[in-house]
């Protein structure tokens, strides 16, 4: 049976993937948020099996950086429990950043930090995240633009070139991303 994985390849298999090396947004959101001067990065989403976080941790070692253990939570990939996530982080007033795992999550995190700006004023927390999903855009969201469209359609052309057997041997296509940056993170004086 043909098939062909979008994003989500496992090496072991033989099967044609259209894909997005997944650490890599993960180090271009923590180093973005490194040049604008932050030191004390924290992270909003699923650690146990997302390379994103992989990514985070590479760029802050990267840079010398420790990984603070209290600034990372753990949580399912929702809008509450990153809001909640995001109102224990504000209370511990430790970071001045955080990088979320999905645009998910930091709409929930940015949800939170509005909320607390309501109670004591200014918030200085820089929020970036991964996706670039339409409301990402709507709540100035700076974020890291996944192709979709894209895999999807070079997935198609490759599915169809394979049942056409236009190729024999196993093809990986890997796209890029770019950072889209909005009015959520700001520079650290």
């Amino acid at each position: 049976i043909p098939l062909v994985i979008i994003n989500n390849r496992e090496e072991l298999l033989e099967i044609d993937a259209v894909e997005l090396n997944n650490a890599k947004p993960g180090r271009l959101m923590a180093r973005h948020l490194l040049e604008l001067g932050h030191r004390r990065i924290a992270y909003i989403g699923d650690c146990s099996y997302e390379n994103r976080f992989v990514g985070y941790t590479e760029a802050l070692t990267s840079h010398s950086l420790p990984l603070i253990y209290p600034l990372v939570f753990n949580v399912q990939q929702t809008r509450e429990d990153s809001k909640k996530a995001m109102e224990a982080l504000l209370q511990l007033e430790e970071a001045t950043a955080v990088l979320c795992a999905s645009d998910e999550v930091a709409l929930g995190a940015l949800e939170a930090v509005s909320h607390t700006r309501k109670k004591r004023g200014a918030v200085p927390m820089s929020v970036i995240s991964i996706d670039d999903i339409p409301e990402a855009k709507k709540a100035g969201l700076t974020t890291v633009h996944i192709p979709r469209g894209d895999m999807t359609h070079l997935a198609v052309r490759l599915l169809a070139d394979r049942m056409a057997e236009g190729h024999r041997e196993q093809v990986s296509v890997e796209l890029p991303c770019r950072l889209v940056e909005r009015d959520s993170c700001y520079c650290v004086l």
